[in-house]
């Protein structure tokens, strides 16, 4: 009898709008004041607010840089 296949990357992993817009952002080379002043937020607190969460979702270490956010982004099915 065969065991259940799959791992935690096939999780299907959902952002909310504003993740998936901070992670779009992120992953052109926006840096985190121009992110906040495109998604008009007045501290970029929030903008690092939104990263943790995307990579905690993605299962990334908060330090993880834009490469190995694209590269899970890439595993998980959130962009091409």
């Amino acid at each position: 009898m065969r065991g259940r296949t799959g791992s935690s990357r096939s999780k299907k992993i959902e952002l909310t709008d504003r993740e998936r817009d901070v992670l779009d952002l992120s992953l052109t080379g926006s840096g985190a004041t121009a992110i906040a002043r495109e998604l008009g937020f007045s501290k970029i607190e929030r903008v690092k607010h939104y990263k943790r969460k995307i990579k905690d979702k993605l299962g990334l270490p908060a330090e993880a840089d834009t490469e190995a956010m694209l590269s899970a982004a890439r595993a998980h099915g959130l962009v091409p």
